[in-house]
């Protein structure tokens, strides 16, 4: 399969895309719809899933890399496009990439460094290519809708699971509730600030908007995370100030106070099911995430450049018993896989050292600030939907990741790598002055 997907398909996508470039945009969009079903459509090789649960279990190979291979040769054949491979933010990148390669060394199985290594690389071409394609094509709206009829789809599909199936913990074609909240957190700012701010000649183009943020903040609620309700609290309060700053209107209020009562009908009708979730505490669970907690920050202590990238399960032996966490778990058996601390940023401190987790920040937060700079820089332009949502959006998923590790699994990791190239094109137009904005 793999052999015909290289050898077959890849050349005829190609080559029907360069003999018919005005399906170039159309294969973009089909690939952002499908984005958020990458789970669903991927093949793994040498996978172990058995005991060591690390944020890679496996050589992944889905769609998103093909369609990575298949438009980066688009680009490379085009005549009037100077391909660009070293996006704004590559160097930070580059430093992180090279203290996990170093991390690799105190690796006990060297292999599931070798996954989350391929990974990276995957998760990186993945972001040069997108970088290039809002650069030659200026498709963000593309992008945006496509990533929309994807939000609709997994509704469906929640839909499906909760009241067909009779599911409790909904996650659409996601493999567990948080990388759900999480990733929709991310989009969902987007539509709820073009439905509240952007003016539309066809009142169905708002509805379009409304409905992808109606899909992805239903989505939410169904999965159950409270860590994602928190989240998206804030996100609605930065939107709605945001928006009320912007300008107070009529339509803006009706629309505001339309939003208010959906999801107040929406709390109302799902107000026992919450009230359980967040009241009914694990006294267990949060035991075990503190030993956690300490577990981690014991190992980063010990090893400077960590216990080696995505082998945070695999030093968890009873051997080493990292901040006591066996003597200290009560029935606790030796053989016990311990699972991964709850937060991406001491998990990355425990399998890269302090100066890996240093060097994650410094490459997480060049994206956030440039975000930042780029909400003020468009602030009166057509572009300030996609600077003020998605930063706001990548803000949220950061202080989500405080309580989650899941920013680092593939189907999350590759949304945020499209965020990050999204970001990079707009700090090369700022750079450049060379998008054209109306309103300027």
């Amino acid at each position: 399969m793999l052999v015909i997907a290289l050898f077959v398909a890849v050349p005829t996508a190609v080559s029907l895309l360069i003999i018919f470039p005005k399906f170039q945009k159309w294969g973009i969009f089909l690939a952002m719809t499908f984005f958020i079903m990458t789970p669903k459509l991927w093949i793994q090789y040498f996978a172990d899933h058995a005991y060591v649960k690390g944020t890679s279990q496996s050589f992944e190979i889905c769609f998103l890399d093909f369609f990575v291979l298949i438009y980066l040769i688009v680009l490379l054949a085009k005549s009037d496009y100077k391909f660009k491979f070293f996006p704004p933010g590559t160097i930070f990148f580059f430093i992180f990439f090279a203290i996990c390669l170093i991390s690799c060394k105190n690796a006990p199985v060297g292999l599931y460094s070798a996954f989350e290594i391929y990974k990276f690389v995957k998760m990186f071409s993945l972001f040069v290519v997108m970088y290039n394609i809002l650069l030659c094509y200026n498709c963000y709206d593309t992008v945006i809708n496509g990533f929309a009829c994807g939000i609709f789809i997994n509704f469906l599909y929640a839909l499906y699971q909760k009241y067909a199936l009779g599911g409790y913990l909904i996650a659409g074609f996601m493999p567990h509730k948080n990388n759900a909240g999480m990733y929709l957190n991310v989009l969902m700012p987007v539509y709820l600030y073009i439905a509240l701010n952007l003016k539309f000649k066809s009142q169905y183009k708002r509805f379009f908007y409304v409905a992808a943020f109606v899909a992805s903040s239903g989505t939410i609620v169904f999965t159950q995370s409270r860590a994602a309700w928190g989240i998206s609290a804030l996100i609605l309060f930065l939107i709605f100030s945001i928006s009320m700053y912007r300008g107070v209107t009529r339509d803006k209020i009706i629309a505001i106070c339309l939003l208010f009562v959906v999801l107040s009908l929406g709390l109302v009708k799902a107000y026992n099911t919450m009230y359980k979730r967040i009241s009914v505490g694990n006294e267990a669970g949060t035991v075990g995430r503190k030993l956690l907690v300490e577990n981690a920050v014991d190992m980063a202590n010990k090893n400077f450049w960590g216990v080696g990238i995505n082998n945070y399960t695999a030093v968890n032996t009873i051997e080493n018993n990292y901040g006591d966490i066996f003597y200290k778990y009560a029935n606790l058996s030796p053989d016990r896989n311990l699972g991964k601390v709850e937060t991406v940023y001491l998990l990355t401190a425990a399998e890269c050292g302090w100066i890996g987790l240093a060097a994650m920040l410094m490459w997480f937060f060049y994206y956030l600030i440039q975000g930042f700079i780029s909400c003020f820089y468009y602030w009166k332009t057509n572009m300030s939907y996609l600077s003020i949502g998605i930063t706001i959006g990548l803000l949220g998923a950061y202080l989500h990741s405080t309580l989650e590790w899941s920013l680092r699994f593939s189907q999350s990791f590759y949304l945020l790598m499209a965020v990050f190239a999204i970001i990079a094109s707009l700090v090369y137009h700022r750079r450049h002055d060379t998008l054209r904005l109306r309103g300027k």
